[in-house]
């Protein structure tokens, strides 16, 4: 774990995103990279009237900003390690492609909610990111501040991957020895009980953690909606899912939980892609 990657835009819905990054980089002792992306827009934007010197003086400006980001947050934790690099590109392929590139760790962008029917069928910037991410993704949506996670919420929809999830997880929290709920959100029939505890003794059978409880919470509904219930009654301040990579056509006709929860939650949201993770029948 060397690099924590943190997309910024200079507008105050990624400074809370970059204050979470900033204290996971300090927790863990290692680098912060903070992204600026220059799209096409920006760059029709600065050059107005088609003056090259706009230009210029657009990029040097944001070389500042994003110098003084890094210096703002050094100030306030002289051991953080932090640098900041401006890219050309389109967004989501460039924070993937430096997050490819630096071997990043963890991505730590802001969220929000969709501001169009384009963002809600197809997904808006974070749930792109995340469905095509090199590693996970942490969500923090705008006005929400990352505090240290006491209480984590995993949903979990009992796959083998769980196992292999937990313990990245686990070693992510380490610096902050947080309790963490192991939770399944759907009808609790006999059946479900059933598969429910064996899907814990699988787990524990691999995991070692103190702080780690097992719950199926009865929910009839939208999932997202019951672990959204579940985070308001045991004040959950981190939510964990694991998802898988999905084509075109299933983003826009299969529902998706961390879709949901990306768009409405009012707490951090952590993502991990099961394709990257190993299967306890392997």
């Amino acid at each position: 774990m060397e690099i924590i990657l943190c997309p910024v835009d200079l507008k105050p819905d990624t400074l809370n995103a970059l204050e979470a990054a900033a204290k996971l980089a300090s927790a863990h002792r290692v680098h912060l990279v903070l992204l600026h992306v220059f799209t096409k827009k920006e760059y029709e934007d600065a050059l107005g009237d088609g003056d090259l010197d706009g230009i210029d003086a657009y990029q040097q400006s944001l070389q500042q900003s994003m110098g003084a980001l890094c210096d703002t947050l050094r100030e306030a934790d002289p051991s953080l390690s932090c640098s900041a690099v401006i890219r050309h590109g389109s967004t989501i392929s460039t924070i993937l492609e430096e997050a490819a590139i630096l071997k990043s760790f963890l991505i730590v962008m802001g969220s929000h909610g969709v501001h169009n029917i384009t963002e809600a069928m197809d997904g808006n910037h974070p749930v792109k990111v995340i469905e095509q991410s090199p590693c996970p993704v942490l969500c923090v949506p705008e006005g929400v501040t990352f505090e240290v996670p006491a209480k984590v919420v995993y949903g979990s929809r009992m796959k083998q991957q769980d196992p292999d999830c937990l313990q990245r997880l686990i070693t992510l929290l380490h610096p902050f020895n947080s309790s963490i709920d192991v939770v399944y959100v759907g009808e609790g029939t006999s059946t479900t009980r059933d598969k429910w505890l064996a899907h814990e003794k699988m787990i524990r059978s691999y995991v070692r953690y103190e702080k780690l409880r097992f719950h199926l919470f009865d929910w009839d509904d939208e999932p997202y909606q019951g672990l959204d219930e579940y985070m308001q009654q045991t004040g959950g301040a981190l939510l964990v899912l694991l998802t898988h990579q999905r084509n075109y056509l299933q983003r826009l006709f299969e529902k998706s939980v961390f879709k949901q929860i990306t768009y409405f939650s009012e707490y951090p949201l952590l993502v991990f892609l099961e394709d990257h993770l190993t299967s306890a029948e392997d």
